[in-house]
């Protein structure tokens, strides 16, 4: 025996909102292994009458009497001949105990039979938690959660503060789908001192906290019952409570003019503690606190509480003339490339246009898509010292650019780069400016005092320009940047004003206060330049999680919907914000973190993606873990960019992640499952799952993710997924019908059928259902995706026949599925006549069992995958043969269209050959039109 993989996991708590509890045991067995487990049984007191044995099926793949789960198990990889026993067990909720522990045990059958087998040490036990059914939202009105939600508050009453309940504001409620959410008013007079006792929690079964890990950066710590942060400060806070809902909560301040920044601080006891960051003039706070049934509504309600709150901010104007170089291949939908862990600090003109080069030339042998656009990270400016305490001298490029940034920018033109960005920090460099340099003479500076961090250990004092004088030192420094053909900027270290801790000869209070002036002049200015001379959406913000960055784009959203009629900015007029720290590829402890922490950290950021887009940061190709990085950056809804040289550069290597001509898919962001938001997935033999809602496909991508040290066998609940994302779809589109719906006639909609596709063995799966579960193998930082397609059902031109068909979108690419612009969507039926309704129209013969259906995609695709799948108009469903008698593709000869067709999968691929065409975004959507008969 090789593995033994069970779920619930050992060791940690699952909460089970659903009716029924599914416990499965998987276990692996080696090819030299001549013998089987033939019992497999928990331990466990779910029943409350002491701990018993309860035993488990066996579960084969090939037996059509059980529920199949198996189907997506692919053990080729995990060892040559490897085999995997599935043992299951379904228990009804109301048959159990509300809390109850288990472990698992197998044994052998035959003359290898014996003792039993126990999985995990003493001790090491799962524990389970069965929440009851909370109300259906329709049965409930607002006052029923406005009762819950003043229950926690009545239940946190501050401490040694009996008289100051925390009452919530009366016009602040507001009702969720399932929920309701209002903000509560913090003040006291103590709140000068600096810690102002908020409440103390009670009924905190599990937690997650979004903490500030250092000045820079947030992250995901989690826990049950007692928060425990290791005292870092809370940004963000969701709790499950002991009925199974969710609250959540997060402060903030309204000075006007100052950081609208405040943290919690936990203490003993779950006792919640709001620091402002700025303690003078502020004599109040809020937070804003919300309780849903569903944990990412819970967090939507706090979000859009603090964005209606906070004060009203001036969007920075945009000039429509800083449009340098190629703006239509923007950082959000072309591939990119970075300097920086491909050379680091020791970056030079010389190597990056020898790197660019290469791949260009490597791009010519192989067909290979080319970077779109490259940033110079550090290394370029002209600093005293190249580390994190350098001071920046002057604006200009340093002698390792001899001809400055405009001829390293005209030496990369030709080679496909449409843009060139370059950083730097929000302070100019690391340290600050030089007191003994040019800009001293230009610009006002004021001596600064930093704390040791964890950018900077030894403290030290610093010079920065003076508040008075950043508006006009970022307008020469930008206007300096676009004459050398500039198209964006990446600002780093933009947490370090929380870093000092002294300002001129100023002291406690009152330098706290002018460092929190400076920090939003700096990104006055910051931004306000770079709408001028770059345009909407040219800028990176980097090590910027800050609670002040967070309110100030929560209000620009919410400014620019307002004042431009729009719900968001179209993708290329988004920034770009990074969603975590850096990628590190030396460190192999840091991979999986690094994967896990940008999931975990979507349940907030993606909240801001009406501003932003979320970047994941750069991944270097030709390493062991390059695929999942590589993956997860295809389904992140933001950039995708490489750094390397020309050396990593493969055939083929490109193909997951890019169209040919390096276009990104663009979708929404992902949305962590919610079984994986109350433990840190890399200490737990489980698979992260993210899923992404694609409404214009029709489709729901599940990523799953093995972020822990060994190979994971779980199941992925596929069907309550698929529910979950639909509803979250809902809330997305118009409350019209689809356009399938409209374009087809409701008489010819039939029932439903769905898709299910898996990226790592290509397997294609068309079922009447979407499967409660099914079971994924991962290795250690590997990946696999499911994507899940409602299929469109239409009856056949007889009459006779019903065609259920989807299309999953480019197969090889993980987030295929995003360049579908219209699944399904026309029966292309005239009644007048038997001819189709477009100039690439397909002759549809009168009584005969015929359809013509259309999809519209986004780029000029490799190939696109279809499932397809015919049966009889009758009770029986009898299924039918199906031929593909013809395929048409705007924009390609006919000759340039070939395809197979799977009959035992229903697996059509469609191979499409554009090379020569012009780049896609000239030529917008590709329609493909397909006649079948059965």
């Amino acid at each position: 025996m090789e593995y033994v993989h069970v779920y619930p996991p050992l060791g940690t708590l699952t909460g089970v909102h659903e009716p029924v509890i599914r416990f499965r045991i998987y276990i692996v067995s080696d090819a030299q292994t001549d013998y089987c487990a033939a019992e497999s049984e928990l331990w466990s007191n779910m029943y409350g009458a002491g701990w018993q044995s309860v035993a488990l099926k066996e579960d084969r793949a090939d037996d059509p009497d059980t529920h199949g789960e198996l189907a997506f198990l692919d053990t080729a990889h995990l060892k040559p001949g490897a085999s995997i026993q599935h043992f299951y067990l379904d228990v009804d909720a109301v048959d159990v105990v509300d809390n109850f522990e288990f472990t698992a045990r197998w044994r052998t059958a035959g003359q290898h039979s014996g003792d039993w087998h126990w999985v995990g040490g003493f001790g090491h036990n799962a524990n389970v938690v069965v929440y009851r059914p909370l109300p259906d939202s329709y049965k409930v009105s607002l006052g029923f959660w406005q009762r819950k939600l003043k229950l926690v508050l009545e239940a946190a009453v501050p401490e040694n503060h009996p008289d100051m309940p925390l009452v919530p504001i009366a016009d602040s409620w507001r009702a969720l789908s399932s929920g309701a959410s209002c903000l509560v008013k913090v003040q006291n007079n103590d709140i000068a001192n600096g810690k102002l006792p908020f409440c103390r929690l009670g009924d905190v079964r599990r937690y997650l906290a979004f903490v500030r890990s250092n000045a820079c950066w947030i992250d995901p710590r989690s826990g049950t019952s007692s928060i425990d942060t290791g005292g870092l400060k809370v940004v963000v806070l969701l709790i499950e409570l002991g009925n199974g809902a969710y609250a959540a909560f997060m402060p903030f301040t309204r000075n006007p003019g100052l950081i609208n920044d405040a943290v919690f601080s936990p203490g003993d006891s779950n006792h919640l503690y709001l620091r402002p960051a700025v303690v003078t003039g502020c004599t109040a706070a809020r937070v804003a606190v919300s309780i849903s049934k569903d944990p990412h509504e819970a967090i939507d309600g706090i979000f859009a509480q603090t964005q209606e709150a906070l004060p009203s901010q001036q969007l920075p104007q945009e000039d429509t003339k800083a449009v340098t170089q190629d703006s239509t291949r923007s950082l959000s939908t072309h591939l990119g490339y970075c300097t920086w862990n491909a050379f680091y600090r020791e970056v030079t003109h010389d190597k990056i246009v020898t790197a660019l080069t290469e791949i260009h030339q490597k791009s010519a042998e192989t067909s290979l898509a080319l970077p779109a656009w490259v940033i110079i990270d550090d290394g370029w400016q002209m600093v005293d010292v190249y580390d994190t305490y350098g001071r920046l001298y002057d604006i200009h490029a340093n002698g390792k650019f001899p001809g400055q940034l405009k001829h390293t920018i005209d030496a990369l033109t030709p080679l496909g780069i449409g843009q060139v960005g370059v950083w730097h920090t929000l302070w100019g460099y690391w340290g600050g400016i030089d007191p003994k340099g040019p800009l001293s003479q230009r610009y006002e500076l004021v001596k600064c005092h930093r704390m040791s961090s964890s950018v900077a250990i030894d403290p030290s004092d610093l010079y920065l320009i003076a508040p008075q004088s950043v508006y006009e030192f970022y307008d020469e420094f930008y206007a300096w940047l676009r004459e050398q053909g500039v198209s964006f900027v990446k600002v780093d270290y933009q947490g370090a004003f929380d870093t000092l801790d002294g300002y001129a000869d100023k002291v406690a209070d009152e330098a706290r206060e002018h460092i929190a002036k400076m920090c939003a002049a700096y990104y006055d200015a910051m931004e306000t330049a770079a709408w001028k001379y770059f345009g909407a959406g040219k800028i990176i913000y980097c090590m910027s999680h800050t609670p002040y960055l967070i309110t100030r784009i929560l209000k620009r959203q919410q400014e620019y919907s307002l004042g431009a009629g729009k719900d968001q900015p179209p993708l290329d007029k988004r920034m770009l914000f990074r969603n975590s720290d850096d990628y590190c590829p030396e460190r192999t402890d840091a991979h999986g973190w690094h994967i896990y922490r940008n999931v975990a950290n979507m349940l907030w950021s993606r909240q801001l993606s009406g501003y932003i887009s979320s970047d994941w940061d750069m991944f270097q190709p030709g390493r062991p873990e390059s695929p999942i990085h590589a993956a997860s950056r295809a389904l992140s809804g933001g950039p995708i960019y490489i750094t390397a040289t020309g050396n990593d550069f493969k055939p083929g290597w490109l193909d997951d992640i890019v169209g040919r001509n390096g276009s990104v898919a663009a979708h929404l962001p992902p949305r962590i499952d919610s079984r994986c938001l109350f433990d840190d997935m890399t200490k737990v033999p489980a698979i992260l799952v993210a899923n992404i809602a694609m409404p214009r496909s029709s489709a729901v991508v599940v990523a799953a993710f093995n972020v822990f040290s060994s190979q994971v066998i779980a199941p992925v609940f596929l069907r309550s997924i698929y529910a979950s994302e639909v509803q979250f779809q809902s809330r997305l589109l118009p409350p019209t019908p689809s356009e399938a719906a409209a374009t087809v006639s409701t008489d010819a909609l039939v029932g439903e059928y769905f898709s299910i596709y898996q990226h790592s063995t290509a397997r294609l799966q068309v079922s009447a259902t979407v499967p409660i579960t099914c079971a994924l193998a991962l290795l250690p930082l590997s990946c696999d995706i499911l994507t899940v397609t409602r299929m469109t059902s239409i009856r056949s031109s007889d009459r006779s026949a019903v065609l259920h068909a989807s299309c999953i979108g480019e197969p090889g690419r993980y987030a295929g599925a995003a360049i579908v612009v219209r699944n399904i969507y026309s029966v292309l039926v005239s009644p007048e006549s038997n001819m189709t309704s477009c100039q690439d129209s397909l002759t549809l013969r009168h009584g005969q069992r015929q359809w013509n259906i259309r999809v519209r995609v986004s780029s000029s695709p490799r190939q696109l995958l279809f499932a397809v799948y015919a049966c009889e108009a009758t009770a029986d469903a009898a299924q039918l043969p199906v031929t593909i008698q013809a395929v048409r593709a705007s924009r390609c000869k006919a000759s340039d269209v070939t395809w197979t067709y799977d009959s035992d999968t229903g697996a059509l691929t469609i191979s499409l050959n554009t090379r020569g065409s012009a780049p896609e975004h000239k030529h917008g959507a590709m329609t493909v039109t397909i006649n079948i008969s059965a």
